[in-house]
């Protein structure tokens, strides 16, 4: 059995769906952040960074979410983890794209999002513009696509996912762009997404 180690995250969830798409059994281990828990003793012995997720394998402990995703999908390549019109090469190009540049941007709305100072504004406005950028890209690829990739959801549509609904809860304002809405209410619906947000009600 696996077990995960896992906070309130994106990149946690993604990985939560990822196992859940695999059908692999595992054990989901909830790491508070706001607690401090990611650097207690007990969990700097799994992971020396301090960093959540954390996946503990046979093969050994797999952390960083990219790093854990990549295990999944050559451990478990029959659940298509990613996309199997992208070569890993393309796959990996649009996830460093998303974990590098618009999830930060995400994540530095959000928290600046209530905030009332100068400063707290113009971090969010300067998020927004990114972002704003960054769907538009994303817009004209899902003009003719119910997905990502066509034929399937894949992990780069749960990045999306969770994004979008960080950024929904933050007051994010998706107006312009359609098909992403359209692509978020899609993947609601999708019961592997629907079970690994229900896990321990840790999403």
């Amino acid at each position: 059995m696996l077990t995960l180690f896992a906070s309130h995250s994106p990149c946690s969830m993604v990985v939560t769906v990822a196992l859940e798409k695999a059908r692999v059994e595992y054990k989901l281990n909830r790491i508070d952040i706001d607690k401090l828990e990611h650097e207690s003793p007990e969990y700097l012995k799994v992971n020396p960074k301090g960093r959540v997720p954390s996946l503990l394998t046979p093969d050994g402990t797999i952390t960083e979410a990219l790093g854990i995703i990549f295990y999944l999908h050559k451990k478990y390549p029959v659940a298509q983890i990613l996309p199997r019109s992208l070569t890993f090469i393309e796959s990996t190009c649009f996830l460093s794209w998303i974990t590098s540049h618009i999830q930060p941007h995400c994540m530095q709305y959000c928290n600046y999002a209530s905030g009332l100072s100068f400063d707290a504004l113009v971090l969010k406005n300067q998020a927004e513009e990114q972002l704003k950028s960054a769907f538009e890209v994303i817009q004209k690829r899902l003009k003719n696509s119910m997905f990502w990739c066509e034929e399937d959801w894949s992990v780069l549509d749960v990045y999306l996912y969770c994004m979008v609904r960080h950024l929904k809860e933050a007051g994010f304002d998706f107006s312009a762009f359609g098909r992403i809405t359209e692509h978020y209410e899609r993947l609601t619906r999708i019961p592997v997404i629907y079970r690994a947000q229900s896990k321990d009600s840790l999403y």
